[in-house]
């Protein structure tokens, strides 16, 4: 979920080495769309251990402006602007108002910018394996609950409904 960071929500755990961070242009969503300079910061969360993206006004900020859920981030696109790869385009979903968004970045240069749309690509693919973890996990104790009912049953101990 893209979330409007709060003071209940704030990262005031240190930043861990684990993350990438770096300066980019972020397109505003309210009218007249102007360009305005964040610092952004790619991690997993140490509580939560959920990949998100961060983003702040400025470097050394404490709270977030922002944070975006790797997991609801659906789609990451590359745009080229003059022949050069200079721009990012987020598609996400807002759990929120159950819409999606568009959030449009902007590097300094094409490296930058395909260093930062593959490590998008990288913590959306973290929180997918994660996903697939938690939904295996949870398959093999339903599994394993079953078969504790099923010797159950065959023991007496446990009617057959």
């Amino acid at each position: 979920m893209f979330n409007k960071a709060s003071p209940t929500t704030s990262s005031s755990q240190p930043r861990r080495n684990n993350s990438s961070s770096g300066y980019l242009e972020k397109q505003s969503s309210k009218f007249p769309f102007q360009w305005q300079t964040r610092f952004f910061e790619a991690r997993v969360d140490p509580v939560s251990q959920t990949p998100v993206l961060n983003y702040y006004l400025k470097k050394g900020d404490d709270d977030p402006k922002a944070i975006i859920l790797a997991r609801d981030i659906d789609d990451v696109t590359m745009e080229a602007r003059s022949g050069k790869a200079t721009r990012i385009v987020l598609s996400i979903y807002c759990g929120k108002k159950c819409v999606r968004r568009k959030i449009h970045l902007k590097a300094k240069s094409p490296e930058a910018c395909k260093k930062w749309f593959n490590l998008i690509r990288k913590i959306m693919n973290l929180a997918e394996e994660r996903e697939e973890k938690r939904n295996r996990r949870s398959t093999v104790e339903c599994t394993a609950d079953e078969k504790e009912s099923q010797r159950m049953i065959a023991l007496g101990w446990l009617d057959e409904d």
